[in-house]
């Protein structure tokens, strides 16, 4: 990030954290800013962010999850969802925020570790190897179902990883790029 960027997101985070927005936690400030900033194409409300949100323990690497059906978030409503008849676009969207000086190859680590897992549909949510809490397994459920429902008529199937950091892109190191490249070659081994 730009120096003068830098400053200025600093200051935005230390406002909202005045007014703790979403609380007073620099991390979950800035995890809730990078969604914002992220999503900002897509017309989201504050509960959509809450309900997007997989952050805590046993998390496989992912703070925020989202399943769109052409541009539709789905939520906790999937068996009211009515799933269009064709020319279906299916997105889901991984968000992984750290408030940190740098980009981490553990951090690109461990979600390529995790997508390896959670998009394979030979297993069973019980089944898995690694521990992921009850919102990433729900997201999980919720990203199977639609693509299931929706496979007949798909038109496109898209998945989109974001890494928000405070670092400078043009200071990632080349291992983490290696291994973002890498999760590109196994969702499409996967898909």
């Amino acid at each position: 990030m730009a120096k003068n960027d830098t400053i200025l997101v600093e200051s935005i985070l230390e406002e909202r954290q005045k007014i703790n927005h979403p609380s007073n936690d620099v991390g979950e400030v800035f995890e809730l800013f990078s969604n914002e900033q992220i999503m900002r194409d897509y017309d989201l409300c504050q509960t959509d962010f809450q309900l997007a949100n997989v952050d805590g323990k046993d998390d496989g690497g992912i703070d925020s999850f989202y399943v769109f059906v052409n541009g539709i978030l789905l939520n906790d409503n999937l068996s009211e969802f009515r799933y269009p008849k064709t020319q279906i676009e299916l997105t889901v969207i991984l968000i992984q925020s750290k408030h940190a000086e740098k980009f981490e190859q553990s951090t690109v680590n461990s979600l390529y570790t995790s997508i390896a897992e959670l998009f394979d549909l030979s297993k069973d949510n019980s089944n898995l190897d690694g521990d992921y809490n009850k919102e990433v397994l729900a997201k999980r459920r919720q990203f199977i179902a639609a693509y299931k429902a929706t496979a007949c008529n798909l038109s496109n199937l898209n998945f989109k990883f974001y890494y928000a950091s405070m670092g400078d892109v043009e200071n990632v190191g080349e291992n983490t790029i290696a291994r973002a490249e890498q999760i590109k070659t196994k969702m499409s081994e996967l898909f």
